[in-house]
């Protein structure tokens, strides 16, 4: 009983760093991708930055993505730890 209930606490402490780690990674990606994006796409034309599309796109990354983010990390996290301890 005692070795289960160690199990499932490293599997949870490892799920949310997983979550931890996913939000971020998730965050960054929203954050630099659309400005990647759009100086990669008006570097041959010679423009500036489109701000209006960057603000735009990062209104929409809200709590509720990161959310989503962390939660999905939590659940690879844990299932990646619980998966590996139970099959040795």
């Amino acid at each position: 009983m005692a070795k289960a209930a160690a199990l499932y606490l490293k599997a949870t402490v490892v799920g949310l760093v997983g979550a931890v780690l996913f939000a971020a990674l998730w965050m960054s990606a929203a954050l630099w991708i659309p400005i990647w994006w759009q100086m990669w796409q008006t570097r041959d034309e010679g423009g500036g930055i489109g701000v209006s599309y960057v603000s735009s796109y990062l209104s929409s990354v809200n709590s509720g993505s990161i959310l989503l983010a962390a939660i999905i990390g939590f659940a690879l996290g844990f299932y990646w730890l619980a998966r590996n301890r139970l099959s040795n």
